[in-house]
């Protein structure tokens, strides 16, 4: 999109992508063509000082824009050949084609759909298709709103010092390829919500109300008022002034899909308690898997909704935003539900209340009041910098955010360590059962490289693991994970052989299966199910049993043994059973995995949260 230099009559500069819009509030000016993009356009002209502008004569200004446009398209090796040429504004006349920006109902219902968002200028054309406008009306909208001081026009990819930089994610990964103006650049960060380029903008969408509304003269006889102006802002900003309950008191828990445990009641104080006390702006709930986390957060949720806040719900993976939607749509039937993820048609509405992937918050800019954030160590987030960002600058300035999650990384931990954020324990499960403790047994498989079925079912350490593989599976279903899908297809083969009375199967993340053979494993078709970590989280099997084959593998980390671990006795029916790491010696890793788990059950056993 191509932008102009205006210059106003009192000697300021600004940059439009439609003067006309610009006539109908500002009155005269001049402005340079031909256009070009926004992000040229400011660094080009970033010598000049207001101060020194506004001194200036106006043919020297006028001379000396042009001079440091021409040097910047010639240093950044342009091909433009087009001579520029001042033009007086007057020439832009109120036509019925603008009569759109008079509509109250338009504007209303664009604000709705829009606030706290950050729009890519590739997605202009679906929200113009929504509110039924051209897209050159769509525009014509958007800068009228950057007028209003509603919202603002951003460079989608600056050039800096060192390379480039995404306003969208924060990445500085970049495609360079040649333009009409210079050599540009796309974004990879985060090119999985749609590319942007340094040639291209965004919109940002803020709910603040503009400063003194101007009139806005649409013909020769009618015009907006200011009164109708400040109608359409007073029933556009939301009731944030409503005080947050400072009570720590849950209140009565029955309206909540589930009974919450003495130990659920606890933390749902506590951290009702750590935002109505001023205790600080972060927090991170570190759970027992399968300790009923999420519904720990609905109290304090309840009383943010109340108050007129906005509220996100987020998550890495799609699968958990989606299992948490219903979730959300049946403990606050109140309240209008958004959800955002890749598999979900785009939802356009306002809601307080908003469930989406991480990839899909980076549609938003200062929009949340809270956002609690579910499995913060999960991939794609976890050491993903572009997400973090996105996270980051969703939240407003003022804003809170809880953290989520039984396996936290040492970046929370650390913050948690120096007082940057509070820390709340949740360590007992609904059934007030310890957490099995994983064993580690001592086997020197064959070595993984390369390695086929073939010479598996001749090892000599076969016959000690197939006894220790019947144990548990007679116990219960059993899950056996093995870090790379080359060792799951392998392995396969060879549970299928050891135990030909058994259904055997397994899969990966891109099996194309995948999807039927996890049911079939949920719904009891499958004894034993042979995986890579796709079910390390998220899943509930009565009567599960775990073996981690190659636990010292260097995918294996604390976390991930926990959370495998952690598929073990999570119904009340069998709160017991065995996760077994399989390696030739301790690691480190699952000392720690041990230790933490130990470190959940004594905390539980001391809160008194354990029946036995």
């Amino acid at each position: 999109m191509l932008y102009y230099v205006l210059l106003k009559a009192q000697g300021e500069i600004s940059f439009s992508p439609a003067p006309e819009v610009d006539k109908l509030w500002l009155g005269s000016f001049k402005y340079l063509r031909p256009g070009l993009p926004l992000e040229a356009l400011k660094r080009y002209l970033q010598p000049l000082s207001l101060s020194s502008c506004l001194s200036e004569k106006e043919n020297d200004k006028e001379r000396k824009i042009i001079r440091l446009i021409q040097r910047g398209l010639d240093k950044d090796g342009s091909v433009l050949k087009e001579d520029f040429e001042w033009h007086a504004g007057k020439q832009f006349i109120w036509t019925e084609g603008l009569k759109h920006l008079g509509s109250e109902e338009l504007l209303q219902e664009f604000s709705r759909m829009a606030d706290g968002r950050q729009i890519a200028e590739g997605e202009f054309i679906f929200w113009s298709q929504k509110l039924k406008l051209k897209e050159s009306e769509f525009l014509q909208l958007l800068h009228q709103e950057v007028i209003r001081k509603r919202g603002e026009w951003i460079e989608a990819v600056v050039r800096e010092k060192n390379g480039w930089r995404c306003r969208r994610c924060g990445s500085s990964q970049v495609a360079e390829w040649p333009s009409l103006y210079g050599t540009a650049a796309t974004c990879q960060g985060c090119k999985s919500i749609g590319s942007l380029t340094s040639l291209q903008v965004l919109f940002r969408f803020y709910t603040s109300p503009a400063s003194s509304p101007r009139k806005v003269y649409l013909s020769g006889r009618s015009e907006l008022k200011p009164q109708a102006e400040l109608k359409v802002q007073a029933e556009l900003k939301k009731e944030k002034e409503s005080k947050i309950q400072e009570s720590s008191d849950l209140g009565e828990t029955s309206q909540w899909s589930v009974d919450f445990t003495p130990a659920q009641k606890e933390a749902a104080k506590e951290l009702i308690s750590f935002f109505t006390t001023g205790s600080g702006k972060e927090v991170l709930v570190w759970a027992a898997c399968g300790a009923g986390k999420t519904e720990i957060c609905f109290p304090l949720l309840q009383r943010y909704l109340e108050a007129g806040r906005n509220v996100l719900f987020a998550a890495p993976r799609q699968d958990v935003v989606h299992d948490l939607h219903p979730r959300l749509q049946k403990n606050f039937p109140a309240y209008r539900l958004r959800l955002l993820s890749g598999a979900a048609p785009p939802n356009w509405e306002n809601s307080q209340l908003t469930v989406a992937t991480t990839h899909q918050v980076l549609r938003f800019w200062q929009a949340f009041d809270l956002i609690i954030f579910d499995e913060m160590d999960a991939y794609p987030y976890r050491g993903n910098q572009v997400l973090a960002y996105g996270l980051e600058k969703a939240l407003k300035k003022d804003g809170d955010l809880v953290y989520l999650t039984a396996t936290p990384g040492e970046e929370i931990l650390a913050k948690v360590s120096s007082g940057q954020a509070g820390l709340i324990r949740l360590p007992a499960r609904h059934h007030g059962n310890p957490l099995p403790v994983p064993e580690v047994i001592k086997i020197r498989l064959p070595a993984w490289d390369n390695l086929k079925a073939s010479q598996i079912l001749k090892d000599k350490y076969l016959p000690a693991l197939k006894d220790l593989a019947g144990e548990l599976a007679d116990k219960g279903p059993l899950l056996v994970f093995l870090p790379t899908v080359s060792l799951v297809k392998e392995w396969i083969k060879v549970f299928q052989a050891v135990f030909a009375d058994w259904p055997v199967t397994g899969s990966w993340s891109f099996d194309p299966e995948r999807r039927k053979k996890v049911s079939d494993f949920l719904t009891g078709q499958s004894r034993i199910f042979v995986s890579t970590s796709i079910l390390e989280r998220g899943i509930t099997v009565n009567g599960l049993q775990v073996l981690v084959l190659y636990a010292q593998h260097e995918l294996y980390d604390v976390r991930s043994l926990v959370q495998m671990a952690g598929r073990v006795g999570r119904t009340a029916e069998n709160p017991g059973g065995r996760a077994v790491f399989v390696a030739p010696q301790e690691t480190k890793a699952m000392a720690t995995a041990r230790d933490w788990i130990v470190e959940q059950n004594t905390l539980a056993r001391k809160g008194g949260f354990l029946c036995v």
